[in-house]
């Protein structure tokens, strides 16, 4: 076991750098005088590149802080992390006494239950396994509070096996992280550390790819479906106006129930407390074999108070709550439908206060940052109307309000429905089966039939050859769908490459630019028929 070294000689590994919880704990340990070695998992650009925009929206970091920073590829769903032999190397070399594991798959829908155990569950093993062979003495790693499922009682610190069950296969995978640590640094010297942050808000929850859900998945969705009544009243064309919504001054109002019970309380907490609670255990070097914190609030933050302020600060009315039950046995209207849609995946928490026992060590929460959910709200808006154009573009805010941000969920949500029905309604005349191929750190390879207006995934066993193939980059890939290039264009520039049949292929991307060129009025015609 290594010495732990003192002062400005502090070390630590790191994994999630790039992250909400990480990027945000990176800039804290740079600008504290730590020396950062941080993993990388490859993706549509180089390492270097990807930590940059991370950090970019932080501000800026000194030279000297940048210059303790080092990065490393890797990959937790690989044993030793993906490290190559050179990289096993630098991390020996540096000999960090903290091993910090932010890496994490933050999705809450049952499809995605493979990829949360294997990214939240055996990534964590696979963190555990690299920090015992390196000799670092120290394992912090973050999990989250809603490890307590289903229970109905509050649930402590000391708590974990309760005889819960769990909402969605997220939770599961961060039971099952936890548990397995706690078995296995038994057979260790190593000091565990495990942080358990409630809903984590505020800071700068815009990463790369604008993934950040939970509360931001509402925020995104309400955003989305307020820009496209706007749009659609300056317009004028009536698509959603034959639905109730209505101009009032600067306030429009919404018909929109809500499947969601006023009584239930949801517990916020800081993105800076739950930094300093992480930094308070990087400082503390004490040799208490496993500790166990939970982050979170004293007080949860009523769901009818969070409705009020969110559509205050987007100026909006009409948005109700409603049961199941007559959710599901009443008619929906569009938007209601759309809403629901992008945010079914929160369902049980909308239902159900989870009562998180704070820490015995914090009795009067002098450790808790406040939060204003109003202030979480115009931060949260400010930053993303920073980036939008003057006109907003909602074929981008389509995707952003879906959670979509991989070729997977692309083609999963236009199978479903989600979007995209306007394009396929109006060329059903198409019938072809065409590959898509995106390599890259989640590749994709699939054969998708496009026949009287849906398309659909060819089974195993209808699998042949396509009519023809696309094969693209994923940074071509994100850039046609989020619609920054134009499919024809990225053609002929051979950005993609079309293989079997040509002109099938030549086709297909010039009704996609044709479907592009216009994309806000056929996504009104897609919300406005939603159903």
């Amino acid at each position: 076991m290594n010495d732990t070294p003192k002062g400005p000689d502090r070390r630590v590994f790191l994994t999630g750098g790039t992250g909400y919880i990480g990027r945000h704990l990176l800039v804290r340990l740079l600008t504290s005088g730590f020396r950062v070695l941080a993993l990388v998992r490859p993706h549509d650009c180089a390492p270097e590149e990807r930590i940059r925009r991370a950090l970019e929206p932080l501000g800026a970091l000194s030279t000297e802080a940048i210059s303790r920073l080092e990065w490393v590829a890797g990959d937790v769903t690989h044993p030793n992390c993906g490290l190559s032999t050179s990289a096993l190397e630098r991390l020996r070399h540096l000999r960090p006494d903290t091993f910090i594991h932010c890496a994490g798959l933050t999705r809450f829908e049952e499809r995605q239950a493979d990829a949360l155990q294997r990214i939240n569950h055996l990534g964590t093993r696979h963190a555990f396994e690299l920090c015992c062979s390196s000799n670092i003495p120290v394992f912090i790693h973050t999990s989250t509070a809603f490890v307590a499922g289903d229970t109905p009682v509050p649930f402590f610190s000391t708590d974990l096996e309760v005889g819960q069950g769990f909402h969605n296969p997220y939770e599961r995978s961060k039971f099952d992280a936890e548990r397995y640590l706690v078995q296995a640094v038994q057979k260790t010297p190593i000091s565990l550390r495990i942080h358990r942050p409630s809903i984590v808000v505020g800071g700068i929850p815009i990463g790369e790819h604008s993934d950040v859900g939970t509360v931001y998945a509402f925020l995104k969705a309400l955003h989305f479906i307020r820009t496209c009544c706007r749009l659609d009243h300056e317009q004028a064309s009536g698509r959603l106006s034959a639905l109730g919504v209505r101009n009032k001054g600067d306030t429009l109002f919404i018909p929109m129930r809500v499947v969601a019970s006023e009584a239930v309380h949801i517990n916020l907490v800081a993105i800076d407390q739950v930094v300093d609670t992480l930094m308070r255990d990087v400082d503390d070097r004490g040799k208490h074999p496993i500790r166990v914190r939970h982050v979170v609030a004293r007080k949860g933050c009523s769901l009818a108070t969070l409705r009020d302020i969110f559509c205050r600060v987007m100026r909006m009315e009409g948005v109700t709550f409603c049961t199941t039950v007559d959710f599901e046995n009443t008619p929906k209207n569009a938007l209601e439908g759309r809403f629901h849609r992008a945010t079914r995946a929160y369902d049980p928490y909308l239902q159900h206060t989870v009562l998180f026992q704070p820490d015995s060590d914090d009795p009067d929460g002098s450790s808790a940052v406040p939060v204003d959910p109003e202030r979480v709200a115009r931060q949260f808006f400010s930053l993303w109307q920073a980036g939008e154009e003057r006109t907003p573009h909602l074929g981008r805010l389509t995707l952003d309000a879906l959670g979509i941000d991989d070729p997977h969920r692309y083609f999963e949500g236009l199978v479903r429905g989600d979007f995209g029905a306007d394009f396929l309604e109006k060329n059903k005349f198409i019938t072809a089966s065409i590959r898509f191929h995106v390599p890259g750190a989640s590749p994709f390879d699939q054969i998708l039939c496009f026949s009287h207006g849906k398309a659909r995934f060819l089974s195993t066993e209808e699998t042949g050859t396509p009519d023809c193939s696309f094969d693209l980059d994923a940074a071509t890939f994100r850039a046609v769908v989020r619609c920054h290039l134009d499919p024809k264009q990225a053609f002929f520039r051979g950005l993609i490459r079309i293989g079997g049949n040509r002109e099938t292929g030549l086709k297909f991307a010039h009704l996609l630019s044709q479907y592009y060129r216009n994309i806000n009025d056929h996504v009104l015609d897609e919300v406005a028929r939603f159903s």
